[in-house]
């Protein structure tokens, strides 16, 4: 029986809103407006001298993810410390760049 690999680590993805969706359905957020706050965050960047690109993100079930945005309007999902985990499975999964045509 080969050993489990965990998800990852990094996949780029452009569908925010669904990664999110998911994301609330596994408890990475309090309530809706901690997850609404947090994708303003992300998608409407502070450019100032405490702006970041990276976003953390757990659940209390030991998940842990980091959202980072790129130019263009893309997003890289990193399970940065590689956790075995079937929530972040389901999350790479989702995670896509639509394909054109």
């Amino acid at each position: 029986m080969a050993r489990r690999k965990p998800a990852g680590p990094i996949k780029s993805f452009t569908n925010l809103d669904e990664v999110f969706a998911k994301m609330e359905e596994f408890g990475f957020f309090f309530n809706e407006e901690d997850k609404l706050t947090s994708l303003d965050q992300i998608k409407n960047p502070n450019h100032g001298p405490w702006a970041s690109n990276e976003f953390w993100f757990s659940n209390m079930r030991g998940a842990e993810i980091k959202i980072f945005r790129q130019i263009f309007g893309g997003y890289e999902l990193c399970n940065f410390k590689g956790v075995i985990s079937d929530q972040l499975d389901e999350l790479f999964e989702l995670a896509e760049i639509p394909k054109a045509g």
